[in-house]
């Protein structure tokens, strides 16, 4: 059985191998995709230390989500 740290931080799924982590003021979270990934961060931006790539990352992705979900609720 998987402990809770072996699971995706933001919706408990198995994280992916490809690598999806962020330092933060607890220590290394694990997730399972980008997505994940980013809304941790979007909603504890005051606890993550990311660099300005993964940031910017992080901001393209919420606007793009932004966009999306603007599109849909026509």
């Amino acid at each position: 059985m998987n402990q809770t740290s072996d699971l995706c931080a933001y919706c408990k799924s198995l994280p992916s191998s490809s690598g999806f982590k962020l330092i933060t003021k607890e220590g290394e979270k694990l997730f399972c995709c980008q997505g994940c990934l980013s809304i941790y961060q979007m909603l504890n931006n005051d606890n993550t230390q990311a660099s300005n790539d993964n940031l910017s990352m992080t901001k393209q992705i919420a606007n793009w989500y932004l966009r999306m979900t603007s599109f849909f609720s026509r």
